[in-house]
């Protein structure tokens, strides 16, 4: 009995943690667009663009965690990974504060008929509930979007590619 209380003390006294996670940057050959994914923020009713990728699980590297989230999220193995930079990354997403410390690679797709795709559509999150789709956009459409790319920052780096 007195196990089962204090889990449920420890249970409301979490704090917010940080978040590691990896994210790639794939660019199209033919006309350098990025792959990225399209979100949206239901509390903000705001869409957004955000790169590919995820949580890096406890043991795992950052370069693992992008080979395994581009597997898991479009089914794609991806090749010349290069590691670009470091974001630290605090933001809300419904409704909801976020801390995450982002490693943002490069990687090209293996597979080059994927870069035929004009539009990759799977699902994600805790409970792979959320519909997503990634979609290519040049630094043209996304310097003249509405839509925000995430993190912050992100803009700049991809200028200097």
């Amino acid at each position: 009995m007195e196990k089962n209380n204090r889990n449920r003390s420890k249970k409301k006294d979490r704090k917010p943690k940080i978040r590691p996670i990896a994210l790639a940057v794939s660019r199209h050959p033919s006309d350098h667009a990025f792959l990225l994914m399209n979100a949206f923020d239901s509390a903000k009713n705001e869409h957004f663009y955000r790169p590919l990728g995820g949580g890096i699980e406890f043991g795992e590297t950052g370069e693992a965690a992008i080979r395994r989230e581009m597997k898991e999220e479009i089914n794609a193995n991806v090749i010349n990974l290069s590691l670009l930079k470091y974001f630290e990354n605090i933001f809300t997403f419904n409704g909801k504060p976020g801390h995450e410390i982002v490693m943002m690679f490069s990687a090209d797709l293996n597979d080059s008929s994927q870069y035929q795709i004009e539009k990759f559509e799977f699902t994600d999150g805790k409970n792979n509930n959320d519909h997503v789709t990634a979609v290519w956009r040049t630094i043209e459409q996304l310097q003249t979007s509405d839509h925000p790319l995430y993190p912050d920052g992100l803009i700049n780096l991809l200028l200097s590619l």
